[in-house]
């Protein structure tokens, strides 16, 4: 098998600037924010699309990890889901959890961002969200 090496060069105007080299385009934290916030706004009392974003817990860094629950209305119950650990959740006593749906509708997980430096999942996983809420 043949390799390929891929050099390329960067001539510093300023020794002291800060310059950054990725290889995706940036999609920072606040952007993901900002997103799942206008999806929240957009959806959540939308009469055919379940939109549910709760805090499933923080980060090492503060950040908050949400999870996000989109359906569409049917089949979905007056309970709510459990608590799964003591740990999860932080903001229970001021948001409900998601509600619960009859246990024969599909379920599909998804999980985006899991470990640093993973900017090209947000793309992914934005794609994917623009391609299920767009009506």
């Amino acid at each position: 098998m043949k390799t390929l090496d891929v050099k390329f060069s960067f001539t510093f105007e300023k020794p002291e600037d800060e310059v950054f080299f990725a290889f995706s385009y940036p999609f920072s934290y606040e952007e993901n924010q900002k997103l799942m916030e206008k999806y929240e706004q957009m959806y959540s009392t939308d009469p055919d699309i379940y939109f549910h974003r709760e805090l499933l817990i923080r980060s090492l860094q503060e950040r908050d990890v949400d999870l996000i629950t989109i359906s569409s209305h049917e089949g979905k119950l007056t309970e709510y889901e459990s608590t799964l650990d003591e740990n999860l959740f932080p903001c229970l006593g001021e948001k409900p959890r998601a509600r619960k749906f009859r246990t024969n509708k599909p379920v599909i997980l998804i999980t985006a961002r899991v470990h640093p430096g993973e900017t090209p999942a947000s793309h992914t996983m934005n794609g994917i969200l623009e391609f299920i809420l767009d009506k």
